[in-house]
């Protein structure tokens, strides 16, 4: 009988603490719950509609990173951008390179795509306009496009 009290009281120990573990990390979770918009700058993904400036619209999923990192996917368009990317406030800019391919998979060239653009945590949208200079594999100009992005969270 003895033996059986002590299972008792040490099982009602155990729930105690674990009740009172889980009391504690309740207002964390509260929290985490109920945080507001992530803050200035574009971290994270979000879902892209691309206006390309005489040259037709598309679509697009772009991810920043925390440690400055960035990529694009377009649709249409294969292929990866990567780069980097900074925050001032609101604000921010990237550059990221795409490398381009003929059909045979022979590398052409790449394209260099800088951004400018505004992160609007009311209303969780970006919103911006680029430019993409395209060089051949010797670095010599070919072309530039411009255009301009909105986008909104995923999620």
């Amino acid at each position: 009988m003895s033996q059986q009290l002590d299972r008792r009281h040490m099982l009602k120990g155990v729930g105690a603490v674990g009740l009172a573990a889980l009391a504690a990390m309740a207002p964390r979770i509260a929290a985490a719950d109920a945080q507001p918009p992530p803050g200035p700058g574009p971290l994270g993904s979000w879902d892209l509609r691309i206006s390309l400036n005489g040259d037709g619209s598309g679509e697009g999923v772009v991810s920043f990173g925390s440690g400055g990192t960035v990529s694009l996917i377009t649709v249409g368009r294969p292929g990866t951008w990567l780069g980097s990317w900074a925050a001032t406030g609101p604000d921010f800019t990237s550059k990221a390179v795409l490398f381009n391919f003929n059909p045979s998979q022979v590398l052409t060239g790449k394209i260099i795509s800088t951004a400018q653009g505004t992160v609007d945590n009311l209303s969780d949208t970006i919103s911006g306009s680029f430019t993409n200079v395209s060089t051949d594999t010797a670095g010599n100009f070919v072309s530039s496009q411009s255009g301009t992005f909105t986008g909104t969270r995923p999620v």
